[in-house]
């Protein structure tokens, strides 16, 4: 059931600058509510948490309007591939396309998108009932990693529920592939939503698509490969990644790279991402702590994220967050 831990405003700075900022602050904010992302992200009170399982969101009012920001994987993003959960699939709440398996069931089969749809409800400029309706609030959403598609995936769901608001914008941070080009395709006329993806950071690029190159596609057995001794059945999983040797994936949104110098690049062409594909291709003899790193989305003196984080993400969008540290 969701709960709130405070209803008090424990703002102690300024929020970031951009709205991207305040929503990468948001996502953050979903591991763990603590500052300085908590003040980053502009909440105007400690926003309710709903968590169903090891999936959860944030919801809360903002100075923008209402965020939403969705959990990722903790602790090993490499975790949300290991699986034959990265089966696509047709899907009654996807209008077109196939959905990754393994990201529309933890939306949909333990009741997280229905207990976040009652938390809306409740609210005033969103419950039908309410003195306030005429003021209809803006709905942003938001996360990283894993959490970017489950945001991505509820922002569709707001587009089809006739009650909830349209989705304003969806902002994503190092989210891993989700869909097929027809989904994406479907997506991208309906959702506005920019995609951040960072230097070294390989979750973006994964699972692959065809026209990528064949070291990702043989990357990504490996991933799967090293899942399989994790599952009970090791045989069964085995015969579903080989079921899934052709990947079909497609990247979504409007793509923003950060550069190695923290320079966001604004048009992320293919060439671009065979130079990207390239290089991390040439850095796969560093250790997985160092991709972990490139991936994560805290600042890089936080010392609570333990060291793990270069902080691509943080110092190019919301510089001024990290300064506190």
């Amino acid at each position: 059931m969701p709960s709130y831990t405070s209803s008090k405003s424990t703002t102690k700075q300024a929020a970031a600058k951009t709205l991207d900022g305040r929503l990468l602050c948001a996502s953050a904010l979903a591991y763990e509510i603590r500052e300085p992302y908590l003040s980053g992200a502009g909440f105007l009170s400690t926003p309710l948490q709903v968590t169903k399982g090891v999936n959860s969101c944030l919801i809360g009012p903002t100075r923008d309007g209402i965020v939403i920001a969705f959990r990722g994987t903790t602790p090993e993003p490499f975790d949300l591939l290991q699986n034959t959960s990265t089966k696509l699939i047709s899907a009654s709440r996807i209008p077109k396309g196939r959905v990754h398996k393994g990201f529309y069931t933890a939306l949909y089969n333990n009741g997280l998108a229905q207990e976040v749809q009652k938390a809306l409800l409740k609210l005033p400029c969103i419950n039908t009932t309410s003195k306030y309706k005429s003021r209809r609030c803006k709905i942003y959403l938001t996360g990283h990693s894993k959490g970017g598609c489950l945001a991505s995936l509820f922002a569709l769901e707001l587009l089809q529920n006739p009650d909830l608001p349209n989705p304003e914008y969806t902002c994503t941070f190092g989210a891993p592939r989700m869909g097929d080009a027809e989904f994406c395709l479907y997506y991208q006329q309906h959702i506005r939503q920019t995609t951040y993806e960072n230097h070294l950071d390989i979750i973006p690029f994964l699972p692959p698509s065809s026209r990528d190159s064949p070291n990702m596609t043989s990357l990504m057995e490996e991933v799967q490969k090293d899942g399989c001794q994790k599952e009970a059945s090791k045989s069964s999983c085995a015969a579903a990644t080989r079921q899934t040797k052709k990947w079909e994936y497609a990247p979504i949104g409007t793509r923003k790279f950060i550069s190695s110098q923290g320079e966001i690049v604004h048009h992320v062409s293919r060439d671009l991402d065979n130079q990207r594909i390239r290089e991390i291709e040439g850095k796969t003899i560093l250790r997985l702590r160092q991709f972990r790193q490139a991936h994560c989305s805290s600042c890089p003196d936080d010392t609570s994220s333990g060291g793990f984080c270069y902080g691509g993400y943080m110092k190019a969008i919301a510089p001024e967050i990290c300064a506190s540290l």
